[in-house]
């Protein structure tokens, strides 16, 4: 499935981090997206580096 973004644009297969917004509401409630929150961050740490 494909669904367009408010300004025509397709969304990323995958999903893409966006503001939700009422439109995106209105495609949650149809059935059209799932809004999840985003993955936390992996971070680094370099220890043992010189």
């Amino acid at each position: 499935m494909r669904v367009r973004k408010a300004d025509s644009s397709l969304l990323a297969p995958e999903g893409e981090a966006l503001d939700v917004t009422a439109y995106w509401r209105r495609r949650e409630n149809e059935g059209d997206v799932t809004i999840s929150p985003l993955p936390k961050a992996k971070t680094r740490t370099d220890k043992g580096e010189a």
